[in-house]
């Protein structure tokens, strides 16, 4: 007997597209209480104010789980822009938040969030925002210096619009809306940002530190730099025939990119003072600009790149010939400083 028919008939009956089903840990995922948390000085520059607005407009809108606004932070009676204790106890007893208090580690509470929000009016680069990015927790913030330069609108938060309460709101429900897995893919594309952006020259206290190579692995370490400075026809004239009432202006340039180069841990602050290899410059005529073009090549072997020594020796080298010349031609222009190339150290190689 021919079976084929039956078997394919059978195939059909059982097969599933296991896709459309979800597991029960998705399921209990989707019903888990949503937490906002807002982390900083309740004060009205950083848009508390408009964090409660924006809660209430929302109080009414039916979602299919749980949501839950924090606040933690400390009253400031002294600042004229502080929220008033009598106020903070109106927004706790109308249950539109729970008030943490103030927490000296708030990293246990960004854990447990499921978003933090911090709509301020202006802002440096805010360390609660930079902690919840390294936490893989999504943000909403807004749309200024500082905030902006945490989060990509849509990627890994959502901005929104200073001291705009409903645009605010409108984010906080797309942050519901989604599921527990696309917060969670939003979250991890802030952890990436954030290693890329910590600054590694602020201590925990956002003081200014130099950075500890120590524990680094020695290896040898080159970089190139150039840039360009682009002079008047009498100017240019004046270097190629070696008439420049100053001396020979390329010939400077030079010793002086090489001084430069060796001299950046004097003059930025915090570079390592290092002890490099090798220093080679290369000076190009653009006859059709008029003006030249520097190069610097820096080499050691060490725990620390020198790409700074490059960039330095480039400006000090540009600058010489400013210098040089300014009794010729006040109008030079000096341009298009900028890294050509580096190798060795853990962040790899890099090609213009």
């Amino acid at each position: 007997m021919d079976l084929s028919p039956l078997n394919i008939q059978i195939e059909s009956l059982v097969r599933i597209d296991i896709n459309s089903f979800k597991s029960s840990d998705e399921v209990s995922k989707e019903k888990q209480e949503i937490i906002f948390l807002f982390v900083a000085r309740l004060i009205r520059e950083k848009g508390i104010e408009e964090y409660i607005e924006a809660i209430k407009m929302i109080q009414d809108v039916p979602f299919d789980r749980p949501v839950k606004f924090q606040i933690i932070g400390d009253l400031y009676p002294s600042n004229p822009s502080a929220i008033h204790e009598d106020t903070l106890k109106g927004w706790i007893e109308e249950g539109l938040i729970e008030y943490l208090g103030y927490q000296n580690d708030v990293k246990s509470f960004i854990e447990k969030s499921s978003c933090v929000v911090l709509p301020s009016y202006r802002e440096g680069l805010s360390k609660s925002l930079l902690e919840a990015a390294s936490m893989e927790r999504p943000i909403i913030t807004t749309n200024v210096s500082g905030c902006r330069d945490v989060v990509d609108d849509g990627v890994n938060g959502y901005l929104c619009e200073v001291q705009d309460s409903y645009s605010l709101r409108n984010q906080l429900i797309k942050m519901i809306e989604l599921t527990p897995t696309e917060r969670e893919d939003m979250g991890k594309r802030g952890r990436k940002k954030e290693k890329y952006m910590n600054l590694t020259h602020l201590d925990e206290n956002n003081k200014p530190k130099m950075v500890d190579v120590s524990d680094k692995d020695e290896t040898t370490r080159i970089a190139v730099a150039s840039g360009v400075i682009e002079i008047s026809q009498e100017a240019y004239d004046a270097v190629v025939s070696n008439s420049a009432k100053k001396g020979p202006v390329l010939q400077t340039a030079v010793i002086a990119a090489i001084q430069g180069t060796k001299q950046t841990s004097t003059l930025i602050p915090m570079c390592h003072p290092l002890m490099l290899t090798s220093v080679k410059t290369e000076l190009e005529e653009l006859p059709a600009l008029p003006g030249f073009k520097l190069s610097v090549r820096a080499k050691l072997k060490g725990r620390t790149g020198v790409e700074m020594e490059a960039l330095t020796g480039v400006s000090v080298g540009l600058l010489t010939i400013y210098d040089m010349l300014k009794a010729i031609d006040k109008g030079m222009v000096i341009k298009t400083v900028q890294l050509e190339e580096k190798e060795g150290g853990v962040s790899g190689d890099f090609r213009r």
